[in-house]
């Protein structure tokens, strides 16, 4: 990684004295002599880039840091094809879905995309060239303030073992009681994974459409928990290793692949990823959109993961951002056309059908098993 310096300038604001014009020599005391702040541009390359085409640089927290950049900045980034501002925030939902983001991980400047793919929609590889000016210092602070959000991993922080585990029961619309649930990754090995899988196993789970883990990382935390560990043993669980580009082919085809699993298999049903939230979120508004659910009641839904977690009010400004959020996905899946009661049952068919492949016949089964 190279710090490439500007050269500083001193801006000099003077206020003279003249004479015959009446003022006073004693201005030039308070003469302001200040010295413009120039940041430095930051140059690194890529030094990975993992599952979800999130992008990790070289360039260290500690040179982010020295060169002045703070979080709220606006940030210049290139590499790939990408030549465009981001904000500097702490997490993918400071920032709107689709949108160009730096921050921090494992000690390294990270590039990335809410809900997206970065190195796939940025042509970005491992060894590409990195750079970074400051575009707008402090631009986007004020923003950052309204949308960041902070967990805690104390069970007391919260009002219920639910609330803490992200855990509970999907019942809009045809949705059967008993047949649908939704968590938080319950054996991820966190302060919280055995409260989810406490109250997974209570719901008397059959089937758990694992949404986050590849083979290694299954192996690893299956083992961590007994539960989990028995119905892995008994071919129970799929794990998908999906991102959260719904609009790449590989999304789509573990997305299919993980509703036929659940086709072929007996309920009830466990959906979770990490956090129980972003993809999990936009699976489950999937099959409550077949299952004849409103706008309402996904938004409801989709929104409870943030309540639960980071303890969102319904009156602050952030709540109907993000509530909003999975309607504009779903909006997005209909080719930008406006998502209403009247249209959204359809919207999610033709999507299952049309874009993720399965057949009229799978999607009847599937609508049945969630409807038994």
């Amino acid at each position: 990684m190279k710090i490439r310096r500007v050269s500083k300038v001193l801006l000099a604001i003077l206020l003279a004295a003249f004479i015959g014009c009446g003022t006073s020599n004693k201005a030039v005391e308070n003469t302001v002599v200040q010295e413009a702040v120039v940041y430095v541009e930051l140059q690194g390359t890529v030094a990975s880039v993992d599952k979800y085409g999130n992008v990790q640089t070289d360039i260290s927290v500690e040179a982010l840091a020295e060169a002045g950049y703070e979080l709220g900045d606006i940030v210049t980034v290139q590499a790939g094809n990408i030549n465009d501002p981001a904000p500097y925030v702490s997490t993918y939902s400071d920032v709107n879905r689709g949108n160009l983001l730096i921050n921090l991980s494992d000690g390294k400047v990270q590039l990335a995309i809410n809900y997206g793919n970065l190195s796939e929609r940025g042509g970005i590889t491992v060894g590409n060239a990195v750079t970074l000016n400051l575009a707008k210092k402090g631009a986007y602070r004020a923003e950052y303030e309204v949308r960041h959000l902070t967990e805690s991993e104390k069970r007391e922080d919260y009002p219920s073992d639910a609330a803490f585990a992200n855990f509970r029961e999907v019942k809009y619309g045809a949705i059967s009681s008993h047949t649908l649930y939704r968590s938080r990754h319950p054996a991820s090995g966190d302060a919280k994974a055995p409260y989810a899988a406490a109250l997974d196993e209570g719901a008397g789970i059959k089937t758990v459409i694992n949404l986050a883990d590849n083979a290694e990382e299954f192996a690893q935390r299956a083992a961590s928990s007994p539960w989990y560990q028995k119905l892995a043993d008994g071919g129970n669980i799929i794990y998908l290793s999906m991102g959260v580009d719904f609009g790449i082919p590989d999304f789509q085809g573990k997305l299919k692949t993980g509703l036929q699993y659940l086709i072929s298999h007996e309920g009830p049903y466990l959906i979770h990823c990490n956090e129980g939230k972003d993809r999990t979120g936009m699976v489950v508004a999937l099959l409550e959109a077949i299952s004849g659910a409103t706008i309402a009641d996904i938004k409801a839904d989709y929104i409870a993961s943030f309540v639960n977690q980071y303890g969102i009010k319904s009156d602050e400004e952030r709540y109907s951002i993000i509530s909003q959020a999975i309607v504009d996905i779903l909006q997005e899946i209909n080719g930008g056309i406006v998502v209403n009661d009247r249209n959204l049952r359809q919207t999610a068919e033709n999507y299952l059908t049309g874009t993720i492949g399965l057949s009229a016949q799978e999607l009847a089964s599937l609508k049945a098993r969630l409807s038994k």
